[in-house]
């Protein structure tokens, strides 16, 4: 998926001969999957609805929320009912994912030379009757997981614990900042495969969240939280990049340092995402042959 990043406040963005141009800058659309907004910026109706013409997502972002348009044409109706029906056996989909979650962060700490024994966890997500009881699991393993990854990140900078909101702390800034830029970018790859974002499996949905993301970035977040302890052990972000306000949060400059990381992350986890996906819809359209009661 090509991202396209854009910082720079005021600017006009508008679209001509098929190119979208934002300053002197001129990117054809057809490179374009969605154009990542943090900043104030003039962005007609007419030039958003040439974009959602063209199958292309845009996301607005700041700090460590986001909003995405896209068109509002109806897709993949068969796999939305599926979705529904599937919730049947939204315990067995939730098992897949809090077991691979646990695996694959237990394997990142081992990677670095830490072990998180797993096997306890992975017996009792097994014999879980109920998705509290699953959530439970999830929970205790994530504290001991948390408590062990903080030892790999200088202790001036956090608090030796995952807080979300607001983020008390530099680490948890960042966490928040790149889980929320990644969970925006799932988003619109699972609304361009047509899945409906309010229909999840391990998350519950509420207002605007979109559960089936979270649901997918469970697979996903080892790999961010590894960035977060090279960024910091390459002094590449440090406690100078961040501002108090209602909490921590990264300063404008930090963010822009940051979008070709994240860029970087995406190409390299997008084959992964790609098969996730497709794994996902495998599980949803498995559920769907159960009697649905």
């Amino acid at each position: 998926m090509n991202v396209l990043y854009i910082d720079k406040p005021q600017i006009l963005i508008e679209i001509a001969n098929g190119v979208l141009k934002i300053d002197d800058r001129k990117t054809p659309l057809y490179l374009i999957d969605a154009p990542v907004i943090s900043s104030a910026v003039q962005l007609s109706s007419k030039t958003i609805l040439k974009l959602t013409d063209e199958g292309i997502f845009i996301i607005f972002t700041r700090f460590d929320r986001y909003a995405i348009i896209h068109g509002a044409n109806a897709k993949n109706s068969e796999l939305k009912a599926a979705q529904y029906k599937a919730l049947n056996d939204a315990l067995n989909i939730a098992k897949y994912l809090v077991e691979e979650k646990i695996i694959r962060h237990a394997n990142s700490l081992k990677n670095k030379g830490i072990e998180l024994p797993a096997e306890c966890s992975l017996k009792q997500i097994s014999s879980a009757r109920t998705l509290d009881e699953l959530r439970g699991v999830e929970g205790i393993f994530a504290h001991r997981y948390f408590s062990e990854f903080f030892t790999l990140i200088d202790n001036r900078l956090h608090g030796g614990a995952r807080v979300k909101r607001p983020p008390p702390d530099p680490a948890n800034a960042l966490l928040s900042y790149l889980y929320s830029l990644f969970h925006g970018l799932l988003s619109v790859k699972l609304l361009a495969n047509g899945f409906e974002l309010g229909i999840a499996y391990l998350h519950t949905p509420f207002r605007s969240h979109n559960a089936l993301a979270s649901d997918l970035i469970e697979l996903f977040r080892h790999a961010i939280n590894e960035m977060v302890i090279e960024l910091f052990m390459i002094n590449e972000i440090c406690i100078s990049d961040f501002a108090k306000k209602d909490g921590i949060y990264l300063r404008s400059e930090a963010r822009r340092k940051l979008y070709w990381r994240v860029k970087d992350l995406w190409l390299l986890q997008e084959s992964q995402v790609a098969k996730e996906i497709a794994n996902l819809r495998k599980l949803i359209c498995r559920s769907d042959n159960e009697p649905f009661s």
